[in-house]
């Protein structure tokens, strides 16, 4: 697996796990969070179109959302660096625990 970074449309920058696109993989991605003594879950949603987590990650929102034509991927949802700083290490964080 790696770790690739883009930008959204709405101008955010997303990291993706290329190796870890699937449906289920979202499900190992969710595990390794829940192992992260510093993440804090504060929504998850589960449905048949849509999987997605709002995690607090050292005081920052950031969503992991499954996506039916790019796969895993997770963002901050501020724009400033500090908060795209820590989207970027849990990004690289998850890609070290799943190897």
């Amino acid at each position: 697996m790696k770790v690739v970074e883009f930008k959204n449309p709405k101008g955010l920058i997303e990291f993706g796990f290329v190796g870890a696109e699937t449906w289920e993989d979202f499900d190992s991605l969710v595990a390794l969070l829940r192992e992260n003594a510093e993440v804090q879950f504060m929504e998850v949603v589960d449905g048949p179109d849509v999987r997605r987590c709002r995690i607090d990650y050292h005081g920052v929102t950031i969503i992991l959302k499954y996506y039916d034509q790019l796969g895993n991927s997770l963002y901050s949802q501020d724009t400033a660096p500090d908060s795209v700083k820590e989207a970027r290490s849990l990004a690289y964080a998850i890609l070290e625990s799943f190897q």
